[in-house]
């Protein structure tokens, strides 16, 4: 495939999937497959394609092969670290997170406390709950029900206290919905301490500048 075409697929592919249409950016990464299955990093977009649709068998296979081909980096670790976290598979999340704070050789805020749920089976259990409430909230948000939302979000944050997504929708139902950007801040900045993102920062900002 020339690199024109590459380019420009690869680029329609990211906006799919940036736009959540994870099967029209998966049609894309599929055209490349076809003529430049070998691609750097083709076989790890292709695997989160299929992670957001929850198809996780076909998403472990792709970012395996993704790591058997090119090899161990904080990304791949971590993305496989969430794929199993997200299946519910404890044994296997904490092995590739122990693998990622190898790498790393530190802990993140957010790594420490998975690894510390992940040690314990009974938190596990709670936590792996936690997801299926964060999918359900976001629902509810999408449908214009943001008190079921937040009711959903808070109850997965007592059950996974590692989840950063959770902290941030809570922080953007209490800015946009309840006009409480105090509150905002609280749930802002512990997302923020667990997961230093821009996405997370500008939320911050923009509830501290409300006050």
């Amino acid at each position: 495939m020339n690199k024109i075409r590459l380019f420009f697929l690869n680029r329609f592919a990211l906006n799919a999937y940036i736009s959540t249409d994870y099967v029209k950016a998966l049609g894309y990464y599929e055209k490349i497959l076809r003529g430049s299955p070998r691609h750097p990093g083709l076989m790890y977009n292709t695997g989160l394609c299929h992670f957001a649709m929850k198809d996780y068998d076909r998403a472990e296979s792709f970012l395996i092969d993704e790591i058997d081909s090119y090899g161990e980096t904080a990304d791949r670790l971590r993305t496989m670290g969430d794929l199993y976290y997200r299946w519910g598979k404890r044994g296997e999340a904490l092995m590739y997170y122990r693998k990622l704070e190898e790498y790393l050789n530190h802990r993140e805020n957010w790594l420490k406390l998975r690894i510390d749920i992940l040690n314990n089976e009974e938190s596990a259990a709670s936590a792996f709950k936690a997801a299926e409430k964060l999918d359900e909230a976001l629902v509810k948000m999408r449908e214009g029900s943001p008190d079921r939302a937040r009711e959903l979000l808070e109850q997965g944050l007592k059950e996974d206290p590692s989840s950063f997504q959770i902290m941030n929708n809570l922080g953007v139902i209490a800015l946009k919905e309840k006009k409480d950007p105090e509150k905002a801040v609280s749930y802002f900045e512990l997302a923020e301490d667990l997961m230093p993102i821009p996405m997370h920062k500008a939320n911050l900002q923009k509830a501290r500048s409300m006050i």
